[in-house]
């Protein structure tokens, strides 16, 4: 191995992955970071300018993330042409519009299935995907039935052919307040978002 040449950079060259690479990243606020001021959320930022800074051979569109997005606006922020021009394509949603007393241990919002099934017809058009669904409910302070229902969701997206996770371990990394889902605008957020 040359000198200076990295495991991920061994990795990347083993695999054939080009150093120019053009990705989309869409989603909900699990992309964001907040500032905390005591008891108030203030303005949102996002890591991709560090992401850029760090891989600046990389075109990064990140048109397609929203705060409060549901899984159907994601689907619908997705580009419709020329998804052939992305290498990757990676979106994460925590799924919040399923939260709350829709979702219990023996009930889940009935069209979560139809939506998850339509983002994945949808991310079918890019290259490579990676989506990310859900987290847990000891994350987010939910019912267990959250757990399921994820559970449910990311099988259905890999029973479609998008490899999904549902986040977790990354998710937990970042800090946030006890009483919010929001995490904060810290270095090591930024640095979990970049290096992940």
């Amino acid at each position: 191995m040359p000198p200076g040449t990295t495991d991920v950079m061994s990795i990347a060259n083993a695999l054939r992955v080009p150093s120019d690479l053009h990705v989309f990243i869409g989603g909900d606020s699990c992309l964001q970071l907040y500032t905390w001021n005591p008891g108030t959320r203030t303005r949102a930022c996002t890591s991709f300018t560090d992401l850029q800074k760090r891989h600046p051979y990389w075109s990064i569109n990140i048109k397609g993330s929203y705060a409060g997005a549901t899984v159907r606006r994601i689907a619908q922020e997705l580009p419709t042409k020329h998804t052939d021009i992305f290498d990757v394509a990676v979106i994460a949603c925590r799924l919040s519009d399923a939260w709350g007393d829709s979702t219990k241990a023996f009930a889940e919002p009935g069209y979560l299935d139809a939506e998850v099934a339509e983002l994945c017809v949808q991310l079918g058009r890019f290259r490579r995907v990676t989506l990310i669904l859900g987290g847990s409910a000891a994350l987010w302070n939910l019912d267990l039935g959250y757990d399921v229902m994820v559970r449910k969701v990311v099988f259905v997206a890999r029973s479609l052919g998008i490899p999904t996770i549902d986040g977790t371990q990354y998710f937990a990394e970042l800090t946030r307040p006890e009483d919010d889902w929001h995490s904060h605008n810290t270095e090591a957020n930024h640095a979990a978002y970049v290096t992940r």
